[in-house]
């Protein structure tokens, strides 16, 4: 099967989730699951921001990677939350070498045995300001 007709499938799959009562947790767990699949990574998350724009752990397609999402809200460092305070994807090809870059996420991610990440910050709605 292309490529192209599993993005079609995937659209489908998540499109028929939408019925009345649907669970929101459920959808985007398996919407991280499918960008993991169609992406061809090892691993995906996903972090929303909240009203006060700190950004909050909503779903993985693992639970190791879950954990380092979950690392990222709380010290507010590593590739995620760059890409959206910049506004723009951030990536690493060798965690190792950005320990400087993000201290407390680098080395917790060699650890669980990530070597490379790419975030993508996919919505425009940026952080609210403050009146």
């Amino acid at each position: 099967m292309s490529r192209e007709q599993r993005i079609v499938e995937t659209f489908v799959e998540l499109a028929d989730t939408m019925v009345a009562g649907f669970d929101v947790i459920e959808f985007l767990h398996r919407l991280a699951e499918r960008c993991a699949e169609l992406l061809d990574c090892a691993e995906a998350g996903l972090l929303l921001a909240d009203p006060a724009g700190l950004l909050r752990v909503m779903a993985s397609s693992s639970e190791r990677s879950e954990a380092l999402e979950l690392l990222q809200s709380q010290s507010e460092e590593g590739p995620c939350v760059e890409a959206y305070l910049r506004g723009e994807p951030v990536a690493s090809e060798d965690l190792d070498a950005d320990s400087g870059r993000w201290p407390a996420f680098a080395p917790a991610a060699v650890e669980h045995g990530f070597g490379s990440v790419q975030r993508y910050r996919c919505a425009s709605a940026a952080r609210r300001s403050e009146p």
